[in-house]
Parts: structure tokens; C-alpha cells; sequence
């Protein structure tokens, strides 16, 4: 286990088996997660201080960027990373937007990358800047 309970993510995901995944690679990995749907989360947004916001492929765009909004509104230093199956550049509010294919070590590595950025650092990131593996597989 690492030193990475100090770092608690929120994880929104409409898949169940998606959500479940991720927040066991996470837990495995020591974070402190909270795993929600996105009808939960609009419903009664999260106050507790989270230190990363995922937001799932499986969540609608729409309320993603919902999700988004309300996430800067209510956490405004939260850090927010958007795993996406393909690269979208209709989205925006992200401080990362990640290929969701990757695989678990890739996302590991993204959490660390996006975790060491200041907290608020908006437009650090773009869809342009993934992972090597990521850059791989659209060459």
C-alpha cells in the first residue's frame, strides 16, 4: 500500500461493472474512493472534499457536464478527469481528458499525473496530451 489515502477520488460512473472495476484498481492502489451513478450525484451533490473527480464513458456528455459544472461550483480546487472511449472536443471543464481503453496501470498513471498538478489549474490538459500508450493506438 501506498501513500495514496490521502488522496480521495470521487468516482461517477453509470456502468456498474465500470464503476466497480475502477474503484477496486483504486482501492487496491490505497485512494480513498466514493463511487456514485450520476442520478445520485444530481440528485444530492457531494459537499466532502474530494481531491479528483472521475466522471465515466458511460455518463452521458449532458450530464457530465452537469456533473462538471456542479463539482466546480461546490469543490472549486477539485481536479477533474474525464475518461472518455474517444476523444471528444465538444467537452470542456476537464483537467484531464483520458482514453478510457488504456488499461488500469495507464489510469493509475494518469491519477498520479493529474493529483500532482495545483489544485484548480484549469487547461493544464487537453484530449491532445495522452498517454504514450493511448498516442499508440490512434497512430
Amino acid at each position: 500500500m501506498s501513500s495514496n489515502c490521502l488522496l480521495r477520488i470521487l468516482s461517477v460512473s453509470d456502468d456498474e461493472v465500470l464503476g466497480f472495476s475502477r474503484e477496486m484498481v483504486l482501492r487496491c492502489e490505497g485512494y480513498e474512493v466514493e463511487s456514485v451513478s450520476s442520478r445520485e450525484y444530481l440528485a444530492a451533490p457531494r459537499s466532502r472534499h474530494y481531491d479528483l473527480a472521475i466522471v465515466c464513458q458511460s455518463v452521458d456528455p449532458r450530464h457530465a457536464g452537469l456533473i462538471v459544472a456542479m463539482l466546480r461550483r461546490h469543490l472549486s480546487l477539485v481536479r477533474v478527469m474525464r475518461l472518455n472511449s474517444v476523444a471528444s472536443g465538444q467537452e470542456s471543464g476537464y483537467d484531464l481528458m483520458f482514453d478510457a481503453l488504456s488499461g488500469p496501470s495507464c489510469l493509475l498513471e494518469a491519477v498520479q499525473q493529474v493529483a500532482s498538478r495545483p489544485r484548480g489549474a484549469i487547461g493544464g490538459y487537453s484530449t491532445s496530451e495522452h498517454h504514450p500508450a493511448t498516442d499508440a493506438r490512434q497512430n
